[in-house]
């Protein structure tokens, strides 16, 4: 049921738009349940609401020329992504690709790459290096969930050796109680590409208003000036 709502829901907003779905831990179970059944719920979900033929929770769209990554767990899990050989390698030579074509790349997967918690670590590990090494000489940009936090130009916006943006949640936000209902619900993230910078903007998609901290006049809003830029006319 939650699956049909999500999806379904999107799909209608979203009719004429590219959607890029990204699998999380509670796709799959949150840690409990089989995880290849799960998968393959999943995999239906998309592909009935979004057109995408998927069979590995991974995969790149190429739009205007700008590489859109998408990463995936591979295993059950609850705060971490697990990735096998094949994908990690997949992940090193979609960068190569996306480094030819001269534009930034996007990057997302639903847990941080650079706050993991357990023994499973080695995994983002392995992907907060090969980042950093790529962001060295090309721009490279990646949001992440899964934290529940709201939107703050503090908790948000950070650089590991690469910018990683935190996305805001749209429903329950950590720390709230039960019976609390968040007056931001409907803030995400508008990212704006110039030939020179990248700006995030949080937006208030409910309100249609630029997000501004709260209790502050400060708008959650950062810059990024590409270490390549580009040539648009």
């Amino acid at each position: 049921g939650e699956h049909m709502l999500f999806h379904g829901t999107i799909a209608v907003l979203l009719r004429n738009e590219t959607v890029l779905p990204v699998m999380g831990n509670h796709d799959i179970g949150n840690g409990k349940g089989d995880y290849q059944q799960l998968q393959e719920r999943w995999f239906d979900y998309t592909r009935a609401f979004f057109g995408k033929d998927l069979y590995v929770p991974y995969y790149y769209d190429v739009i205007d020329g700008f590489y859109f990554i998408v990463l995936g767990t591979e295993a059950q899990t609850s705060n971490n992504i697990l990735i096998t050989d094949v994908q990690f390698t997949w992940f090193e030579n979609t960068l190569a690709e996306a480094a030819e074509s001269g534009k930034p790349a996007f990057v997302f997967l639903h847990h941080p790459v650079s706050t993991a918690r357990d023994e499973n670590d080695r995994y983002t590990s392995k992907l907060s290096d090969l980042l950093k090494e790529y962001n060295r000489e090309h721009d490279v940009f990646v949001f992440v969930g899964h934290t529940h936090r709201p939107l703050s130009l503090d908790g948000s916006f950070r650089d590991y050796g690469f910018p990683e943006t935190y996305l805001p949640c749209l429903t329950k936000l950590y720390g709230e109680k039960d019976n609390e209902t968040h007056a931001d619900t409907g803030v995400g993230l508008e990212v704006e590409v110039y030939k020179n910078e990248v700006v995030i903007r949080g937006r208030d998609f409910y309100r249609g208003e630029w997000y501004r901290e709260e209790g502050s006049e400060a708008m959650c809003e950062v810059t990024y000036t590409l270490k390549n830029p580009m040539s648009i006319d």
